[in-house]
């Protein structure tokens, strides 16, 4: 799934986002995940199908502009995203839910609902 619109993909959108804020997604069946760019700078992993509207994310910063495009390795252990205003080309790591304690140690991601709100301490 790389559409931004349809029932499937609701709950990627904030409640009063506009129809252009969210540029590219890519999904991980074998995961249920969905990976999202935004015109915020912010790449957002969403559980897949994400079929409520403000569903709870994970958000990862590093463009300093917009993300155009959001794209899964063939292998699903790594996310490419490419950025517009930055011209920056980012490999993040992809560790699925359930796999964090082998990750290494000291990572912080942040999750946070669809309002905003941080569920992370």
């Amino acid at each position: 799934w790389t559409g931004v619109l349809g029932t499937e993909v609701l709950g990627i959108w904030l409640k009063y986002s506009q129809l252009n804020d969210v540029n590219a997604t890519d999904t991980s069946f074998e995961h249920n995940t969905i990976a999202t760019g935004n015109d915020f700078g912010l790449v957002k992993l969403f559980r897949f199908p994400s079929v409520k509207k403000g569903a709870n994310f994970k958000k990862y910063v590093g463009h300093s502009a917009h993300v155009t495009n959001v794209r899964f390795t063939a292998d699903k252990h790594h996310l490419v995203t490419l950025g517009g205003g930055d011209h920056a080309i980012f490999q993040w790591r992809f560790i699925p839910d359930g796999q964090e304690a082998q990750a290494g140690a000291g990572e912080e991601e942040e999750v946070e609902t669809g309002g905003g709100r941080s569920n992370s301490q």
